[in-house]
């Protein structure tokens, strides 16, 4: 009793403290009311006090009867009046207690206590029992009450999630305020559960007064989650080993599918469908229904195939879907979407047609396709084509009198099942355009003597058609037209050095951090040689010090877009036929060039341009798989096939940049683009 009695001294001082600290910030109307607490709790300490004297003369009273020389009825009876003024204390300070309560900043207000339901999916749903399952609803609700107070007051409600360990979950955390007097809120909220481990959890709702924190009342209830099977990914990939999805792949590259899941302690089977269907046509292409077994060596489970080439084609959408159930549960269910995609093909075909005429057009498939080529041309509206099923070149005829508009559609397959289409709009000018000029010449000619010339049905010449690729032109103007590319290729070679330059300083940029960074390698491994064997190991060795450093140079190299960029000013100076596509796509300029080249006259800005426009690709394409080498090895080693795979074609490109670039001329290569030996040789 006397602790207490303490303690409450203790309160007393702090609500005395915190109404003395507040009087300044309250508002003059409540001066007179803070001075009568003020008053009230100096009346308090003087009962604490009082009550404490008299508790020790009970305790001095009860010792002295301790050691008294007397005992029997009387001892009893002096004994009995210490009691009784002991519980008369008691009395006393439960009733200061309640006075000392009325006066904290709450008020001596209290919170009525209340339950939390939990249903499935829905609030009039049943109850939850048994486990829960990732993707369930679970519906909370509850009725808190608010106290009889002279205002409303503002109480919080917090909604919360708690592991087995008693750790709050914050993606599970939501909070209220809601004002009240003595009234009863119907409070409600769902949680859908998602990315939950089985185990056990609770489902808390805290009310708590906005203005004395410590008045707070609180519910809960427990409810398990238990998943048989998860699964975590399903994605589409173009090569083995593939961790992204990606919903675009190119015709011929053939489709890896990964399904990754995890399986409960107890499953030991499953029965797994793997369906691919056509988006469009709702056709099935693939079904895999079989059991999985579980492999004990991997903690989260991979199921994995590759559809043949003959399954899917260019232009298909096509969807995924992965279902798993397990005995006596229901099954689990994930999609992804991708599409396959035609390569672009290069067509040159006119753009008008005269009615009645024919005129050639020719095809060009992307320099990666190899031959021999599968062709297909399909011509709509006035014109008709001719073509062979084996040749890139063909004739297309306007077949109609009118004016009218046509289309070309072709598609091109190489030895290796890849598909590149293209489609050419074809302009016909029927005959009728042609009446008024026939009708003007004739009444010009009208006015002359006729003469056998002129009644002769002789063609008349017509001049030259400069937009016919296909006329070579004759000897001078041939040798004129030379002249001025000849010209002009100068003139483009200095602006392909200049753009080079740039993306030189870009190119030393990405050395230097590289070597920097294996500097920093070296440097761990020497601090921590207890590891390896010798300080000198292949620093393409990766372990956990390195995971940091590989980090810092990855944000630190510049990429291969920020390399293409630089080259950007240039490109935009060739012709719009002639330019590139994103990120040093070379198959425009390549058809444009191959085209060109049909012309003896442009000879040399097709030797010029082709060779610029290969350097720009083969060292983007170096960039690429250099940096893509750099980063597998660091993740699974220098031995790793991928690794090895994306060193043999940096290699090979960077042979290439170094050809071209001494058939173009040392004096005009920028100096970091020839000397790949040196880099190989410091990073191996």
């Amino acid at each position: 009793m006397g602790g207490k009695l303490v303690a409450r001294r203790a309160i007393i001082f702090l609500v005395f403290l915190a109404l003395g600290s507040g009087w300044v910030a309250l508002p003059l109307g409540a001066a007179p009311r803070s001075a009568q607490r003020m008053e009230q709790l100096q009346q308090l300490a003087a009962d604490y006090e009082r009550l404490e004297n008299e508790l020790a003369a009970c305790r001095t009273r009860a010792a002295d009867l301790a050691t008294a020389g007397y005992g029997g009825t009387v001892l009893r009876r002096d004994l009995e009046v210490v009691a009784e003024r002991v519980a008369g204390l008691r009395e006393e300070l439960a009733g200061l207690g309640r006075r000392l309560q009325q006066l904290k900043p709450g008020g001596g207000l209290s919170l009525p206590s209340f339950s939390l339901h939990a249903t499935r999916q829905t609030y009039a749903g049943p109850p939850v029992s048994g486990p829960l399952r990732n993707g369930d609803i679970l519906a909370l609700q509850a009725e808190v009450g608010y106290p009889e107070a002279a205002a409303p007051v503002v109480g919080f409600l917090t909604w919360q999630l708690f592991n087995a360990e008693g750790e709050a979950l914050p993606r599970y955390m939501k909070q209220e305020q809601r004002l009240g007097r003595d009234e009863t809120h119907k409070v409600r909220l769902r949680y859908r559960l998602d990315g939950l481990p089985n185990g056990s959890y609770t489902a808390a709702l805290t009310h708590q007064l906005a203005n004395d924190p410590a008045v707070q009342v609180q519910a809960s209830v427990g409810f398990e989650v238990y998943d048989p099977v998860r699964i975590h990914k399903l994605w589409v990939t173009d090569r083995p080993g593939g961790r992204e999805h990606q919903a675009k792949l190119m015709s011929g590259e053939l489709p890896h599918l990964y399904l990754a899941f995890a399986l409960a302690e107890r499953v030991e089977t499953v029965d797994m469908v793997l369906e691919v269907r056509n988006r469009d046509t709702g056709e099935t292409v693939y079904v895999f229904d079989g059991p999985y077994t579980r492999k004990p060596e991997q903690s989260l489970q991979r199921r994995g195939l590759r559809l043949g080439g003959e399954m899917v084609q260019a232009g298909d959408r096509l969807r995924v879907s992965a279902r798993l159930k397990a005995s006596g549960d229901r099954p689990v269910e994930a999609v992804a979407d991708f599409q396959v995609q035609a390569y672009p093909l290069g067509i040159e075909a006119p753009q008008t047609l005269k009615a009645g005429t024919s005129r050639p057009f020719a095809l060009q498939p992307p320099p990666e396709f190899t031959p021999p080529f599968t062709v297909h041309v399909d011509a709509s509206g006035p014109v008709s084509a001719g073509y062979k099923a084996d040749q890139l070149t063909g004739t297309v005829s306007a077949i109609s009198r009118d004016n009218a508009q046509g289309r070309l559609r072709a598609t091109v397959v190489d030895a290796q099942q890849r598909t590149a289409t293209a489609e050419a709009a074809i302009r016909v000018q029927g005959k009728a355009q042609e009446a008024p000029a026939a009708s003007q010449a004739s009444k010009s000619e009208g006015t002359r003597p006729a003469t056998s010339a002129s009644r002769s049905h002789a063609p008349r010449a017509q001049p030259p058609n400069e937009d016919d690729r296909f006329t070579v032109a004759p000897a001078e103007a041939r040798q004129q037209r030379q002249r001025e590319y000849q010209a002009e290729a100068e003139a483009f070679r200095q602006r392909w050095h200049e753009a080079w330059q740039a993306a030189d300083e870009v190119l030393g940029r990405v050395h230097a951090q590289i070597e920097t960074y294996l500097q920093q390698i070296k440097t761990v491994r020497r601090k921590g040689a207890g590891r390896i064997q010798r300080a000198t190991a292949s620093p393409y060795s990766c372990s956990v010090q390195d995971s940091q450093l590989r980090r810092r140079l990855k944000a630190q190299l510049p990429s291969r877009f920020e390399i293409w960029d630089t080259l950007t000013p240039f490109v935009r100076q060739l012709p719009p036929e002639a330019q590139f596509g994103e990120y040093g796509n070379s198959e425009g300029p390549k058809r444009w060039l191959r085209f060109k080249g049909l012309d003896p006259a442009h000879r040399h800005r097709q030797r010029d341009m082709c060779r610029a426009e290969d350097m720009i690709y083969a060292g983007t394409r170096y960039m690429q798989h250099f940096t893509d080498w750099i980063d597998t090895a660091l993740k699974h080693g220098m031995e790793h096939q991928e690794a090895q795979e994306h060193q043999r074609k940096a290699r090979e490109y960077a042979a290439q940049v170094e050809q071209l670039g001494n058939r173009f001329g040392a004096a005009r290569t920028p100096p970091r683009i020839l000397p790949f030996a040196q880099y190989w040789s410091r990073y191996e």
